[in-house]
């Protein structure tokens, strides 16, 4: 549900939540220590390489129910999560997230130059890097025709910030929300920004009024029109019995009716 600056109870939803958790199992099997059961996870549906998780080389094969929460989610990640450089071996140019910039497929203004690289084996970041011994040094500049030289420049400006860093460092896993480790916390907004609805205004009057916590949340229901009035009951659950307002007896009970438009009401307001 909404949380209260949003207009809402801000109770967490237990679909959510498993999913976020879902989503913890996905980092912790392609940033984590070597456990046990990651490496059962890997060996058993990944084919032994944890690679094949984020590429959508899944083998289709009878699963544990957790494994079927990792593999609902892992589309909800697979954006989000971006690759660091440390040699670059893994780090594809073409089709990976680096840096939390886009994989450069996403870029057509430079497919004659990835076309190029790629019948010339120039596929990583690993493979156009020049070295100081182990250190990077800068960009190795393949013997590019003349006319591609203007999608050259700007493969190195999106490249930029990008590079390696060491030969004997590995690549390793950013993600992209927080600048750094996955939290369950992070997981959890991400989920519910997804099924929330647009911001509801009132929920200032509900969450800031100076009253006890039941007076909050009856306010709170009042205004989200969720008050089990006759109306409401017809509608939403199929109630047949008599929906006439049981103070005065002469028009339908709603709850315009009932906090607006009745006698009472009407003295208290003024």
């Amino acid at each position: 549900m909404l949380p209260y600056e949003q207009g809402g109870l801000s109770i967490q939803l237990l679909g959510l939540m498993n999913a976020a958790l879902g989503m913890k199992i996905v980092w912790i099997l392609i940033t984590g220590n070597k456990r046990w059961w990651k490496k059962s996870l890997i060996n058993k549906y990944l084919n032994g390489s944890k690679e094949n998780l984020l590429n959508g080389n899944i083998p289709i094969r009878q699963s544990t129910q957790v494994w079927k929460l990792v593999k609902r989610v892992i589309p909800i990640m697979g954006s989000r999560i971006s690759k660091t450089p440390g040699n670059g071996q893994k780090i594809s140019i073409a089709e990976d997230i680096t840096m939390g910039k886009d994989p450069l497929q996403d870029h057509p203004e430079m497919d004659g130059i990835q076309e190029w690289m790629r019948g010339k084996g120039f596929n990583t970041l690993h493979s156009i890097s020049l070295w100081n011994q182990k250190e990077w040094k800068e960009w190795k500049r393949p013997a590019i025709r003349a006319n591609m030289e203007g999608q050259w420049n700007k493969l190195k400006q999106h490249l930029k910030g990008a590079s390696p860093i060491h030969r004997d460092e590995e690549d390793n896993y950013l993600w992209d929300p927080s600048n750094g480790q996955y939290t369950v916390k992070t997981g959890y907004k991400i989920l519910q920004d997804q099924t929330n609805q647009q911001e509801w205004e009132p929920w200032k009057i509900a969450w800031k009024s100076e009253s006890l916590p039941k007076i909050k949340n009856f306010i709170w229901t009042l205004l989200k029109g969720k008050i089990l009035t006759s109306e409401n009951l017809k509608r939403k659950r199929g109630f047949h019995g008599p929906s006439r307002c049981p103070l005065c007896q002469q028009v339908e009970e709603t709850i315009q009716h009932l906090f607006q438009d009745y006698k009472f009401s009407r003295e208290c307001w003024e």
